[in-house]
C-alpha cells in the first residue's frame, strides 16, 4: 500500500471519532485530509 492510500485509509477510519453527530467536520493528516458533511435535511 503506499504512502497516499495508507494516508487516507487512516484519516477515513477516523471519521466516525469526529464527524459522528456534528454536522460536518474535517480529519487533517500528515500529508492528507478527509472532510465529511451531513446531508440530513431532518425530514422523515
Amino acid at each position: 500500500m503506499g504512502w497516499c492510500s495508507a494516508c487516507l485509509k487512516d484519516a477515513l477510519l477516523e471519521i466516525p471519532t469526529f464527524c459522528e453527530g456534528k454536522q460536518g467536520g474535517q480529519v487533517v493528516k500528515e500529508s492528507c485530509s478527509v472532510r465529511c458533511w451531513s446531508n440530513r435535511s431532518g425530514s422523515g
